[in-house]
């Protein structure tokens, strides 16, 4: 029996935790088969009008020829934002099959919240 490789999209984490300092890293290895990511909406645990912090760097990597999917940074965020929106003018993450890493991290952060990323593909 042949293990299924880990979707990718599945192991990015909806919701990360600040640390003391305000800050967040993100991590994540997997597969991905082809996918459109729509809109990745922000919001925060506990909920908050007003919260806000700056994400550094987001970045998307092919692992097999290391060409980068998706990069955007440094950009503010507050409840409600479409990272996508903000990166991208809107237009959709359009992912390659293949493995892939994804890493994020931010700062500015109110410290023991949480920063929540629905991701919206098509």
């Amino acid at each position: 029996m042949t293990d299924a490789p880990l979707d990718l999209l599945s192991q990015i984490p909806e919701c990360v935790a600040i640390d003391e300092d305000g800050d967040f890293f993100i991590r994540a290895e997997g597969y991905v088969g082809s996918a459109t990511i729509a809109k990745a909406l922000v919001s925060f645990d506990p909920h908050s009008e007003t919260e806000r912090g700056v994400i550094a760097d987001i970045t998307i990597t092919r692992l097999d020829d290391g060409t980068i999917e998706f990069q955007c940074g440094p950009v503010e965020v507050r409840e409600g934002d479409d990272i996508v929106k903000k990166c991208r003018s809107g237009e959709p993450i359009d992912l390659m099959s293949g493995e892939t890493r994804y890493e994020a991290k931010g700062s500015g952060f109110t410290p023991g919240t949480q920063l929540c990323i629905a991701l919206v593909t098509e």
